[in-house]
Formats: C-alpha cells, structure tokens, sequence
C-alpha cells in the first residue's frame, strides 16, 4: 500500500467529529431520525481506519535497530564461548587429575597374587597369604613414601649460588 494524503486523515477526523459517542451506544428508539448515522458512513470510517499506516520510520533509525542486534548477538556469542572455554580448561584439568590418578594405581610388579577361595583353603594358608599381602602393601607404602620425600626435598632445596639467574637481573 502506498502512503495516503493527509486529506483522507481529515476526512476521518471530521467524521469522528460528526458522530456522537452517545448515538452508538443509546438504543435506537431513543435517538432522534436526524442523528442516526447512515451505515455508508460507517463502513467509510472503517474502510478509512484500515488504510491510514503508521508514519514511516527513517533508515537511520532502522540501521541503529539492527546495529544494536548485531552487537547483542556478538556479545552473547563471546560471552558463551568464554563460558565454554572455562567449562573445557576445567575439564582438562579433571583430565589431568585423573591421569595422575591412574598413574599411582600402576603396579610395577608384574606378578600379582592370584586370587584364592578362603572356603576351600586351610587356615595356615590363609595367615600365611593374608601375612605376605599385608608385608607386600607396607613396602609399596614405604616406597611411595620416598619417591614423594625425594620429590619434596628436590622441591623445596634450593642452592642460590648454582642457580643461572637471567642476565637482564642483575641490571
């Protein structure tokens, strides 16, 4: 649809005016003949209302709009990958924890004891396997135990005088 003149926007008006808001309420019996409203006239106002379009908005004001939907989007976008980003840091630091975890769980013996129904055995048996497995976790205990001892003393000791500090210090 085109843009309509300001003449038929008149025209609406005028025949606003004309109409009273009491003669579309009131009973028909009460209204006089010469202030019933022609029903011509109101499909004209109706026809009138339907045609008159809202008053165009300038191209600027629709690149600012779209401007503005634009930004948003790029800035919930970033802040959903930055959320992403932290989520999968984290969950390669689980991935890290969990390799170190598994690291500890590795056996360096490669004969483990087989397992034995305690029913069916004698009861010296059973102290004697129950003796050896207990001896055998105290000493994997004890060597654990060091390997960490060892790495904390490697750690924590330090000799300054050995130590080859960058040149640009000692400017």
């Amino acid at each position: 649809m085109g843009r309509r003149g300001g003449g038929e926007v008149r025209a609406v008006i005028e025949l606003a005016a004309v109409i009273e808001p009491a003669a579309l309420i009131e009973p028909a019996a009460l209204i006089e003949p010469a202030a019933l409203i022609e029903p011509a006239e109101i499909l004209a106002v109706i026809e009138l209302a339907a045609v008159i379009e809202p008053a165009e908005i300038p191209w600027w004001v629709w690149l600012l709009i779209w401007s503005g939907l634009a930004l948003a989007l790029i800035v919930l976008l970033g802040l959903s990958a930055w959320w992403l980003l932290r989520k999968g840091i984290g969950v390669l630091d689980a991935v890290g924890e969990l390799a170190d975890a598994v690291g500890v769980l590795e056996v360096d013996d490669p004969v483990l004891p087989k397992q034995h129904v305690a029913v069916l055995a004698a009861a010296r048996d059973i102290r004697r396997r129950e003796e050896a497995r207990r001896i055998h976790r105290a000493e994997r205990r004890r060597l654990r135990h060091e390997r960490r001892m060892a790495r904390a003393r490697r750690i924590t000791t330090l000799d300054a005088s050995t130590v080859r500090w960058p040149d640009d210090w000692y400017r």
